[in-house]
């Protein structure tokens, strides 16, 4: 009985190692579809937002802009992200 749980332990956490690693690997994915955008502060609201999981509100603070201007900043990055990345985004 112990051996059965030594070994659906060792088997879960296979899984989430599995999981952990397809999760970095996607954020990677992420962050390099993120780099590719052309204008510089596109990339820098998409990855403070995407990437380091801050508010519009923080990364506003970091970038020393308005809450405003942010905002409108990321929707902007956002349509090019989708007009670059339409044909993934589609799937």
């Amino acid at each position: 009985r112990i051996g059965d749980n030594t070994s659906k332990a060792a088997d879960l956490a296979k899984t989430v190692d599995k999981k952990i690693n397809k999760l970095m690997e996607k954020q990677q994915e992420i962050t390099n579809m993120i780099r590719s955008l052309h204008d510089k502060n596109y990339i820098q609201v998409l990855y403070k937002v995407y990437v380091q999981f801050k508010t519009i509100k923080q990364a506003a603070v970091e970038m020393k802009r308005s809450y405003t201007y942010t905002l409108e900043l990321h929707k902007k990055a956002l349509a090019e992200f989708e007009v670059a990345y339409a044909d993934i985004l589609a799937i």
